[in-house]
Order: structure tokens, then C-alpha cells, then sequence
């Protein structure tokens, strides 16, 4: 039988009364051509065997439906009578799932009076309703003597229970029906008050509206919608729980490493405006579970720098942890993250809930998931990178849902880096100030345009070591000069400069978003020596001054974790890790190395690192063979070839002579390559 979108391709086509070309077809329906012709197939497929008639194609031409009234009312009836049975299915199915949630316990006797349907049919609609209440966490049990029950685990059962009947409304909303297959995205209702209202008889809302709002009003943030009308649902749970003397007896609260006292101050406010606005007293048990709900939902954004420095400030782990997890993902795309504000606070905002939620055991649903990881695969797999992070950081493991947000996140920053195009400019002989005169031009009148470097034209040959993406230069000079694109404009820069610049940063752009694509953003970037983790000249007053000097560094960056350190110390104090040629290589346990990276120190003044040992440099090895493919053979050359450095004089004067951090971490990735 036609699905709705075969039978409207096969609705169009015969209504046009000729051939139409896949292309509009393609257009008309939002959709690619390849779905087009598929559909097509199918539909050929299913007419002909039908003896209905039968579709013609020709070449520069398209598609044609040849098939008399009389079949096409035959057609009609069969598609039409299959959509209206489906659809009272599924206007059914809902109606048992508001019960279910409703009343948690429900026989099938209630069932049948209530739905005014029998036995059977309930039988017939309980599979897809207990999939779809699986889908949402929710166990649906036959009991003896009691009927159909739904089981959550105590701890989650509000949470779960107010998602479920969030996404049910959400889903009721859809145009395309409430179960139907392919659906994606939630588009919740404009107020989704009046659906929720069926599940709670006679609550007053209203209260908790008010105190939620004025929570958010004077903390200067705002819930995201979804989460907003969840902390509704799940607040006023407690406060009708409370009032029927029902609260909770137990509630078993979990701390990390990243709780912040912020989100207890919202939760201390949200209390006393419910308790104001419904004159009662809020037990400790149910205070805790206030906290939780704070710390689980959402927040979209602040409303003013303030209330987001307020926020930041009584949160100051988390923003370490933030951080530290943008440098990872920094060192793991190749882009410089951040730099990008709005990335670092919506990472912020979301490690704040999602670590909340992992802490719980409890899952955001992700419409998203399957869609995100065919589009961004490798974002998927840095995302999986710093996944690890999480694990020994603050021992959570995040779920698929979780993931696909941050690699969302991650995606919309690295389009947005990809839309700024870098460029240097070369003045003419006026000197460096008709460069600054030209800089400010271009950066008033071109959008998205980054100005790095600035150059007269004594100093061209400087253009080499530049690293941008084009030259704009008001002299004459070669295209393409040192490899990269040249647009040629006037001192004063006219209009037609203007638009040359915008067509070829167009062209850079489409290179950056096709050549570059994703799986070249991630530029694999595993080498082991790193600028940012070298000192040229470093002063210890002992081996462990140095020590916990560096791994300090390797921790704030993410690299490690806070234990790192201490099996470093450790391991230090139980055997001298020098190995002559006044060097140590000091290291920690794999199971404490995040992203593995070695770190080396020149020291000002030698140190004795054992009773007969000084040492001047320190390579500080934090390696994890089983982090990625690949990694166990790279650590290996690096012993391998390490041991052949030490027996080099020609290769430890170089190394002493390094004039800057890159220089030194790029000749060592090149000595153990």
C-alpha cells in the first residue's frame, strides 16, 4: 500500500497531465532527487502489480502517470480508507497513554469504559503504547488483580514522568500524526498548560508558574522551554505531594565534583516563593529534590553579563571544568574555541545540566541523534574524545543523547569558524600607518572579515611566515603570492574592492566548509610535544616543585586528571626517575591520562633529582597506550627513539640551542616521528 508521500507524488502526477521533472517534484515536496526517484520506484512497483497502470519516463522530460479515473478512484479509496484507520489507531493509542500516565495503575475494565472500546482492541494498542512508554523509560507491567502498571525507578519517576508527558504533547501537535515513522524533531505547543492539566485534576498552577518566573526574573537567567514547562510539571508534583501529606520519605541526593552553590541559591529561592505562594512548609527531603530539579533542567541563556558573572562565580569548578574541556576540544579540531563566547557559555550552560542528569541516570531525549551523527560523524568522534575526560574526571559516562548535543554545539562553532576568513594586509609606500588606515576600512566594511597582520612593503618577504587565509594588498605582488589568494585593491578602498574581497572570501569559505569538511577540521592532531606544555627556562626549588608544576599545566588543560599528580609524586618517591645526561623522565598511571602528551621543562639551574643525579631537563610522560588506535605504537617509537637521543650530542646540543617553545615541540615530534 502507498505511504502519504507516495501517494501525494502520485496525486501531483496525476494532476499534471504530463511529464513533470524530478527536480520540481524534488522541490515541491522538500526533499532530495534520490528520494524522488525511490519513491517513484516503489509506486511503479506497487500500481503495476496492482493492474492500476503504470508510470512512463523520458529522458530531459520526467515523469508521467498513465492511469484511467476509474483505477484512480480505486487507488484513492484503499490509500484513504488505510490513512483514516491508521489515524483512529493512533488517536486511540494516545488516549490509552494519557490513562497509563495518568493514573499510573489502571485496569482493563477502566480502560474499556473509559476509551468506550473493548477488550481486543485494547489488547491490539497496548504493544505500540508500551514501546512508545519503553522509549521514554517507563516499564509497562501486567499485575494480577491490579491491570496495566507503569514502573519507574523511584529516584527518577518525576523526572521521567513529566518528559514522557511532554514529549506525548509534543508529539500529539505533529502534523504528520502522533507515531508516525521518520517523525524527528518536537515542536512543543505555544502553552503546553491546558494539555498537562488532564494529568494533575484541580491543581493550581499558578503558583509554581509565578515562583519559577520570578526565579529566573531575579537570578537573570532563563529556563529553556522544553525545561521550563519540565520544572513545572516536575515542582508541582512536590508541591501536590506536600499538600496530600504525601511528600517524600527519602531522597538520596548525589554530589560531584562540579556542584555549584549557584544552583543551590535558585533552589533556596524557588522554596520560599512556593511556600509563600502556597502556605506551606517545604521538608528537607523534598528541599533536596528542589535542588535536583534545579540542577537537572536547562537553562538557555543569561539575560545580562552580570547575572552570568553572578552565575560563574558561585560556580567556579564548573568553569574550570568548562575550560578545560574546550582546550581539549581546541587541541583536537584544530580551531581556537575559545575565542568563540558563545561556544564557551552554551558549553558552560550545558555541562551544568548534563552533568546534573548523568549523575542521576537520567536521559534527555535527542530527536536529534540519528540525523546529527550521519551529518557529523567525526564531530561524534572528537565528542567521544573528551567523553573520557568525563569518565575519569568525575566518574559519569555520558549517553548518545547527551552527545549528540555537545557535538550540535561543537558543529555550530566550527561553521561559525569556518565563516571568518583570515587575511594581512600589505600597505603601498606610504609606511605602517596606511596599513592601520586600511585594516580599520576593511574590518568596518566587510563582515566577517579578520585582519591578523599588517604590513608596508619593506617587510613583504614577512608575508611568507603568516599564517591567513588571503592578502589584501595595495601593491602590485604575484597571484598567488606565498601560496595563498591576493585581491589587489586601492589605498582608499572603492566599492569594487569591497566586492572582489566578498567573492573570494565566498570561494574560501565553500573550500573550508568541502575541502577542509569535517573529518579535516579534525586534523588529528596526536602529536605528543606541544608548545603550550614546554618551558624554556623554569625555576624549582626541588624535582617536586617541578613536578607538581607541570602536571598542574597538563591538568588545567584537560590532559589529566587531578590524580595524575599524585602517581607522579608517588612513583617519584619510591624511585628516582632521572636517566643521566642531566635528564628525568618523570610519568603517572595511564588510567589517570585523558589525551596522552609529554611535557618538557628547561630548567634556569640544575637540581638534584637523587642523591647522585643533577638534572636540567625534565620530560614529564603522561601516555595512555589503549587511548585511541594507533597510540600504543606511537608511545613505543617514542621510547625507541628517545633512548638512541640520549646516546646523541649532535641532537642534545639542538635541543639545548631551541631559540622557542614551537621550535623545541616541533624538533621533538620530528626526533621520535
Amino acid at each position: 500500500m502507498l505511504s502519504a508521500r507516495q501517494y501525494e507524488i502520485a496525486a501531483l502526477l496525476k494532476r499534471s497531465h504530463g511529464y513533470v521533472p524530478v527536480r520540481e517534484l524534488a522541490d515541491l515536496l522538500q526533499v532530495s532527487q534520490k528520494t524522488v526517484r525511490n519513491e517513484v520506484n516503489a509506486i511503479r512497483q506497487q500500481i503495476e502489480e496492482m493492474g492500476l497502470g503504470e508510470i512512463e519516463s523520458k529522458a530531459h522530460a520526467g515523469i508521467r502517470l498513465v492511469m484511467t479515473d476509474e483505477c484512480w478512484e480505486k487507488l484513492h479509496v484503499q490509500v484513504k480508507g488505510r490513512q483514516e484507520r491508521l489515524g483512529s489507531d493512533r488517536e486511540m493509542t494516545f488516549l490509552l497513554l494519557c490513562e497509563i500516565l495518568k493514573h499510573r495503575t489502571v485496569s482493563y475494565h477502566t480502560l474499556e469504559t473509559r476509551l468506550c472500546v473493548t477488550r481486543p482492541v485494547v489488547e491490539r494498542l497496548l504493544p505500540q503504547a508500551a514501546a512508545w512508554l519503553k522509549d521514554n523509560g517507563i516499564r509497562l507491567q501486567k499485575e494480577k488483580g491490579a491491570g496495566l502498571c507503569a514502573r519507574m525507578p523511584l529516584l527518577k519517576e518525576r523526572y521521567i514522568w513529566s518528559a514522557a508527558v511532554i514529549r506525548l504533547g509534543a508529539e500529539r501537535e505533529k502534523s504528520d500524526g502522533l507515531f508516525a515513522a521518520g517523525s524527528s524533531a518536537i515542536r512543543l505547543e505555544a502553552n503546553p498548560l491546558s494539555f498537562c492539566e488532564r494529568f494533575m485534576d484541580g491543581f493550581a498552577w499558578e503558583g509554581v508558574i509565578d515562583a519559577i518566573k520570578k526565579t529566573e526574573e531575579s537570578f537573570g537567567f532563563r529556563f529553556t522551554y522544553e525545561g521550563f514547562w519540565q520544572a513545572v510539571l516536575m515542582i508541582s508534583l512536590c508541591v501536590r505531594q506536600i499538600r496530600r501529606r504525601q511528600a517524600l520519605d527519602f531522597f538520596a541526593s548525589r554530589s560531584g565534583k562540579t556542584d555549584s552553590e549557584f544552583d543551590e541559591m535558585v533552589a533556596a529561592y524557588l522554596i520560599a516563593s512556593l511556600e509563600r505562594n502556597y502556605g506551606l512548609v517545604v521538608p528537607m527531603t523534598e528541599r533536596d529534590y528542589i535542588v535536583y530539579t534545579v540542577r537537572v533542567v536547562d537553562i538557555q541563556n543569561f539575560t545580562d553579563i552580570q547575572a552570568k558573572l553572578f552565575c560563574q562565580s558561585r560556580s567556579l569548578e564548573l568553569c574550570r571544568f568548562t575550560v578545560k574541556m574546550a582546550s581539549l576540544l581546541e587541541d583536537i579540531t584544530g580551531q581556537e574555541l575559545k575565542k568563540d563566547d558563545y561556544f564557551v557559555e552554551s558549553l558552560f550552560l550545558q555541562l551544568r545540566s548534563m552533568i546534573g542528569r548523568c549523575l542521576y541516570e537520567l536521559r534527555q531525549r535527542n530527536p536529534l541523534v540519528k540525523q546529527a551523527r550521519q551529518k557529523y560523524n567525526d564531530i561524534f568522534v572528537a565528542i567521544h574524545g573528551v567523553a573520557v575526560f568525563l569518565e575519569k574526571e568525575l566518574g559519569i559516562l555520558m549517553n548518545e543523547d547527551d552527545t549528540c548535543s555537545l557535538a550540535l554545539l561543537l558543529g555550530g562553532a566550527l561553521l561559525r569558524g569556518n565563516a571568518v576568513v583570515d587575511a594581512c594586509v600589505i600597505c603601498n609606500y606610504y609606511g605602517i600607518g596606511s596599513a592601520h588606515l586600511l585594516k580599520n576600512k576593511l574590518e568596518r566594511e566587510v563582515n566577517d572579515l579578520r585582519i591578523v597582520a599588517e604590513y608596508s612593503a619593506r617587510d613583504m618577504a614577512s608575508v611568507k611566515g603568516c599564517e591567513c587565509d588571503l592578502i589584501i594588498s595595495a601593491l602590485p605582488v604575484s597571484n598567488p603570492f606565498y601560496g595563498k589568494p591576493v585581491v589587489q585593491v586601492e589605498d582608499m578602498l572603492l566599492d569594487y574592492d569591497i566586492t572582489a574581497i566578498e567573492t573570494i572570501m565566498k570561494e574560501i569559505r565553500r573550500k573550508k566548509t568541502h575541502s577542509k569538511a569535517l573529518s579535516h577540521i579534525f586534523t588529528a592532531r596526536r602529536s605528543l610535544f606541544y608548545e603550550k606544555f614546554v618551558w624554556l627556562h623554569m625555576e624549582g626549588s626541588d624535582k617536586y616543585a617541578v613536578i607538581e608544576a607541570m602536571c598542574d599545566r597538563l591538568a588545567d588543560a584537560g590532559y589529566v586528571t587531578e590524580d595524575f599528580k599524585k602517581s607522579v609524586l608517588s612513583r617519584e618517591r619510591k624511585f628516582s626517575t632521572d636517566i643521566g645526561q642531566r635528564m628525568a623522565i618523570p610519568h603517572g598511571y595511564a588510567a589517570n591520562v585523558i589525551r596522552s602528551v609529554a611535557a618538557v621543562a628547561f630548567l634556569d639551574k640544575a637540581i638534584w633529582w637523587s642523591e647522585e643525579e643533577l638534572v636540567d631537563r625534565v620530560f614529564l610522560l603522561a601516555f595512555d597506550p589503549d587511548e585511541s588506535p594507533g597510540m600504543k605504537d606511537k608511545i613505543l617509537r617514542f621510547y625507541k627513539n628517545f633512548v638512541i637521543l640520549l646516546d646523541e650530542p649532535e641532537i642534545n646540543e639542538r635541543m639545548r640551542r631551541a631559540g622557542t617553545k614551537k621550535e623545541l615541540a616541533d624538533m621533538m615530534n620530528e626526533l621520535i616521528a
